[in-house]
């Protein structure tokens, strides 16, 4: 199995969030033992406020068995064809994504 991971799992294990740290972290470690983890980079890009250097992100990323996908233009495109039919049928988000950047701790919404 190959589980994608939202940013929001990762930064309550990097900030060691009091309330959904544990939890996240114990939920990382279960999707990894059951198949391959994977990150979009955008997920890289929402994270890489928890770290003052490159080198951080990049150490941080390699103690766990994480793989970076990248988009590929014929896969962007994809996304964006299936946002505008969302659109065309009533969705009521204009943008495909509501945040690129995280600038803190969040308060939990679950």
């Amino acid at each position: 199995m190959i589980t994608a991971v939202d940013s929001n799992i990762l930064i309550d294990v990097l900030i060691e969030d009091p309330v959904w740290g544990e939890r996240s972290h114990q939920t990382l470690i279960q999707a990894a033992a059951e198949g391959a983890l994977v990150i979009h980079e955008v997920v890289v890009a929402e994270i890489a406020s928890c770290f003052a250097t490159q080198a951080e992100l990049k150490e941080s990323l390699d103690e766990v068995p994480i793989r970076i996908a990248e988009s590929s233009l014929e896969t962007a495109f994809a996304a964006g064809k299936a946002h505008q039919e969302y659109r065309r049928q009533g969705g009521r988000r204009e943008r495909m994504s509501g945040r690129l950047h995280h600038r803190g701790p969040r308060k939990p919404k679950r």
